[in-house]
C-alpha cells in the first residue's frame, strides 16, 4: 500500500509538471493524514535522488524530486502518531526541499502547520521529537495553534475538517502564497 501511495503521488506530481514550466516553484497543502503522506514522500524522494546522484543516475526531474518545492503548509496534521514506535531522538523530519529555488523564494518558515486543540487528529510538531523542535527554534517550522471551525464545530472534534472555511487558516495561508510568489 505505501508503495501503491507513493506511486500515485509521483504519478499526480508528473502529470502537474505537465502543465507548467520545469522550475515552477510549488507549494503543497496536506490536510490530515495526507501531511503524513507527503512528508514521507519527500523524505523517501529526498533519500532517492540524493542516492541517484551519487550512483551517476538520472532520476526525476527536479521538479519531481520537489526541488522547486518552497513550502509546506499542513493541517490537522497527525504525524505525531506515527512516530510513537520509535525513540524520539530517531524521528527525522523531512529537509527544506526546494534546493533549485531562487534565494529570495527561500522563505523562513518553510514548513506552516497548522491545529487546533479540540482535533483527536491534528498535532503541532514540534513537540515530535528534538529534530522537530531544531526547526521550531530556527523558525523553518512553524506550529500554529488555530481554533477551527465555527461555534458549532470549534470546541468539538468535527474541528478536523472545518480548517478550509476558517479565516485562522485561508488569511494566513494566502499570506505565505502571497509572500512566495
Amino acid at each position: 500500500t505505501y508503495k501503491l501511495i507513493h506511486k500515485r503521488v509521483q504519478s499526480t506530481i508528473s502529470d502537474l509538471e505537465k502543465d507548467c514550466a520545469a522550475d515552477t516553484p510549488l507549494i503543497v497543502m496536506a490536510h490530515s493524514l495526507g501531511g503524513h503522506i507527503m512528508s514521507n514522500y519527500i523524505y523517501d524522494t529526498q533519500k532517492s535522488a540524493f542516492l541517484a546522484e551519487k550512483a551517476g543516475e538520472a532520476g526525476l526531474t527536479n521538479f519531481q524530486n520537489l526541488k522547486t518545492m518552497g513550502g509546506f503548509l499542513t493541517f490537522g496534521c497527525n504525524i505525531p502518531l506515527f512516530t510513537l514506535a520509535y525513540p524520539e531522538n530517531k524521528v527525522e523530519p523531512i529537509r527544506f526541499p526546494g534546493t533549485e529555488l531562487e534565494e529570495e523564494q527561500q522563505l523562513t518558515p518553510w514548513w506552516l502547520n497548522f491545529y487546533d486543540k479540540d482535533d483527536a487528529l491534528g498535532f503541532p510538531l514540534g513537540q515530535t521529537g528534538p529534530k522537530y523542535q531544531a526547526m521550531i527554534d530556527n523558525g523553518t517550522l512553524q506550529d500554529r495553534p488555530m481554533n477551527a471551525g465555527n461555534v458549532f464545530v470549534s470546541r468539538t472534534m468535527l474541528s478536523h475538517n472545518a480548517y478550509w472555511n476558517d479565516d485562522e487558516f485561508y488569511e494566513p495561508v494566502a499570506k505565505f502564497i502571497k509572500k512566495f510568489l
